[in-house]
């Protein structure tokens, strides 16, 4: 790929996620489902105005670095001492919610795709982690009293 398309793509990726960022502020809506849903529209799987230029490789070290980046702020922003207090509670509700998500979801990924039942077991229990990619800025936003923010992020 020459450099005049990785600049465009650089550029309408940018542009993109600008526009995204001043509608989601318009419409009060969380930065994160604007954001995923202009890439989903501009990538190559909708439109295909730009093009994955760095390839697996590349994109999977930005991928890390953003996560652990993101998992970072999260973590400095939780106290011991609150989690502490709320382990019982917090186990309740935790465990049974992921345990569900992650047997539905087996339960509909290996019909669909054809995958044996421990396979899509796990496709579960990977997708039924909350994200704090979306939970922590909605949180930062949304001002909650720390001891439900940290509960939920935990």
């Amino acid at each position: 790929m020459e450099i005049e398309h990785i600049l465009r793509d650089f550029g309408l990726i940018l542009g993109a996620g600008l526009v995204s960022q001043l509608i989601a502020t318009v419409i009060k809506i969380p930065q994160m489902v604007v954001l995923v849903a202009a890439g989903a529209l501009i990538g190559p799987s909708v439109l295909g105005l730009v093009s994955n230029p760095l390839g697996g490789v590349g994109a999977q070290l930005l991928f890390n670095i953003g996560v652990a980046l993101i998992l970072f702020h999260g973590g400095t922003g939780i106290s011991l001492r609150v989690i502490s207090k709320t382990a019982v509670g917090l186990g309740l509700l935790v465990l049974p919610s992921v345990l569900l998500t992650a047997i539905i979801v087996a339960l509909v990924v290996s019909p669909v795709f054809g995958v044996a039942f421990p396979v899509a077991l796990l496709v579960g229990a990977v997708l039924a982690s909350t994200d704090p990619a979306i939970l922590i800025p909605l949180f930062d936003r949304l001002k909650l009293r720390p001891k439900v923010s940290q509960t939920v992020i935990a």
